[in-house]
């Protein structure tokens, strides 16, 4: 399970720094259904970066809370895995 949970938060710290690398990249473009889509699924898979603001920071409290929430996810994710299987 800690591997499981670890693994998780990794990848919820790496996704707002993946996503941010993105939008400086296509910082340029007009807006489009393109654009939209994106900024979408950055919302979905990055919830906190609605949250954050300039006096936290963007990147590390946007990181750090997505992180977590990876995190929290993956362990209650295990868990009504484990639950389930002792059920049955």
């Amino acid at each position: 399970m800690r591997r499981i949970v670890t693994i998780a938060a990794i990848i919820g710290f790496a996704m707002p720094i993946f996503w941010g690398i993105i939008n400086v990249v296509g910082m340029g473009t007009p807006r489009s259904a393109t654009t939209d889509f994106f900024w979408e699924v950055v919302y979905i898979t990055c919830p906190p970066w609605l949250i954050t603001r300039p006096p936290l920071g963007y990147l590390p409290a946007t990181a750090l809370m997505n992180a977590a929430l990876y995190a929290g996810v993956a362990f209650l994710g295990y868990l009504l895995l484990k639950l389930s299987k002792r059920m049955s």
